[in-house]
């Protein structure tokens, strides 16, 4: 994925273009070197977004930090999907911090669990709920952020429409989160 990102940096370093039509590119592009197998795509595009090479774990209670190392590409090309990856994804973005990056995973990992999802048991749900709640118990993020748990449900709600229809696009799904937030803060 970074070195698709590197090969079309055009479009991802134009300003005149936003992020979520570049988001937009993203998955369409890599569907189409995924062959357009929907579960390849979704893994790739939920990994290749990842925005960190280790993290840091702190056992509770402990005192003792654990760092688990996750599969990367060499540290140009990790850069350079840093810098490219689309940033501004959610219409509040400004308000956290202005990047969103950290979402994609999210958006496209719950995508992947959901097009998966077998039987009555929500897993891709649990799943979105306990990496949470991890991240907060294990001090990985300070605590629990709302908008990973939108994220992970507009990722769900993608993973369906995909299911019927593979050219659905995910800005529509990023879209939809801020007007859930807005109606959740009323």
């Amino acid at each position: 994925m970074a070195n698709m990102l590197s090969i079309k940096s055009d479009l991802f370093r134009s300003a005149d273009i936003d992020d979520l039509t570049k988001l937009d590119s993203l998955y369409r592009s890599v569907f189409q070197i995924c062959d357009q197998d929907l579960n390849r795509t979704l893994i790739t595009l939920t990994f290749g977004s990842v925005g960190v090479r280790t993290f840091p774990i702190s056992v509770p209670y402990s005192g003792l930090t654990l760092h688990f190392y996750l599969p990367s590409v060499g540290d140009s090309l990790f850069e350079i999907k840093q810098q490219l990856l689309p940033k501004k994804l959610l219409r509040f973005s400004d308000e956290y911090g202005g990047d969103d990056s950290d979402k994609i995973a999210h958006f496209f990992g719950s995508a992947f669990l959901e097009l998966n999802s077998v039987g009555l048991f929500d897993f891709a749900s649990l799943f979105g709920y306990f990496v949470e709640y991890f991240e907060q118990y294990f001090k990985v993020q300070s605590k629990a952020d709302p908008r990973d748990l939108l994220i992970n449900e507009a990722g769900r709600a993608f993973g369906r429409a995909i299911e019927n229809n593979p050219h659905a696009l995910p800005s529509q799904f990023f879209l939809n989160v801020y007007d859930t937030l807005n109606s959740h803060n009323r």
